[in-house]
């Protein structure tokens, strides 16, 4: 069962404009598009004469016109012309979700609309933030999204499945994390002491780091991702911390995990470094090795989709690399029981 309440990412914001988008979040289908003001507006994607997608018909202004019978809809859901047909019934109309446009990205509420607060959208390292290069891209994977999810809140699996792209360190599967329970989610924090950078920061320094990685991971499945590769003893002098001085080099980036439906997941990331002392070459190999992790991610995951097809109903067997993993969806378990016991998860 997926969480309602809550804001999913829909696109990046530059993907989105004045023609019909057809996307599905939590199995619900959309029609996304821009006004001709620039704000962006979520339909329900179903006629409500024979629910012909809205997303096969076209814009008439701002207005939605269905190309099955005709009928046309304002950005608001309402239903303002059926052909050959005087009188519109009050019924005659879409659900409108809740959308918000932040950080780079369109979200949408499929929860309840009363319940859609913007500040709970996770502040993120975006595309708009002058602090930051940022590259984005979105895969899709043929998979459950808590297996996206457990695969982000796990990075001992970098050394194993990365060793290709990122060339990951032994340590980043034998140390395990510091975890700090937040509401709606969990701070992991980790440090490696003198070892390689990953690539591609690894050609920037042909000796080891000490390297200090920090990520936020709120429900639905956001995360904010901090990674700084520092000068050896910077672990120390830092008390196991943040680091207070000797950073070489920080990279960020942002990523979300949108069910489509329960076999199906659209994964979005934003990867760069901060933007004083990155060039567009620097940010382009970023780009291409986080590319690469996470197409070895897919291969992987999608594996693991297939493999749980074939033998439903097998248990995994916890290890403490899980911590984290299970303390998140213990989180997520709660989220349901309160949106379960308020009566307040249909949409429409």
């Amino acid at each position: 069962m997926f969480l309602k309440n809550c804001w999913y990412v829909a696109a990046w914001s530059k993907n989105v404009g004045q023609d019909l988008q057809a996307i599905r979040i939590i199995g619900q289908p959309i029609v996304l598009y821009r006004l001709a003001d620039g704000s962006p507006v979520a339909l329900e994607d179903r006629c409500v004469h024979r629910l012909a997608p809205l997303s096969c018909g076209r814009r008439e202004g701002d207005d939605i016109r269905c190309m099955y019978h005709g009928l046309r809809f304002g950005p608001d859901g309402k239903c303002v012309e059926i052909p050959g047909q005087a009188t519109i019934p009050e019924k005659a109309k879409v659900y409108r979700y809740p959308i918000a446009e932040q950080g780079g990205w369109i979200w949408i509420w499929p929860g309840n609309p009363a319940l859609a607060d913007i500040a709970m959208i996770p502040k993120t390292i975006g595309t708009d933030d002058p602090e930051w290069k940022i590259r984005t891209s979105q895969i899709d994977y043929a998979a459950n999204a808590d297996l996206v999810i457990d695969n982000l809140l796990d990075f001992s699996h970098l050394t194993y499945v990365h060793a290709n792209s990122f060339a990951a360190d032994s340590q980043w599967a034998e140390k395990r994390p510091h975890i700090t329970r937040m509401e709606r989610g969990l701070r992991v924090e980790r440090w490696l002491s003198t070892a390689p950078a990953m690539r591609p920061a690894l050609t920037l320094y042909g000796q080891p780091v000490d390297t200090w990685q920090s990520y936020d991971f709120v429900a639905p499945g956001i995360l904010v991702m901090r990674i700084a590769f520092c000068e050896p003893g910077t672990q120390q002098r830092s008390n196991d911390g943040p680091p207070v001085d000797g950073i070489l080099r920080m990279n960020g980036n942002s990523q979300a995990v949108t069910p489509i439906s329960e076999t199906e997941t659209r994964y979005f990331f934003g990867l760069g470094s901060r933007a004083h002392d990155t060039s567009d070459e620097q940010l382009e190999q970023i780009a291409k090795v986080g590319l690469a992790a996470f197409t070895e991610d897919r291969e992987i995951i999608e594996g693991q989709q297939r493999i749980m097809d074939l033998t439903p109903g097998f248990q995994v067997m916890p290890t403490n690399a899980d911590m984290a993993i299970r303390q998140y969806h213990s989180i997520v378990r709660d989220l349901r029981k309160i949106e379960t016991g308020s009566g307040l998860t249909v949409a429409a």
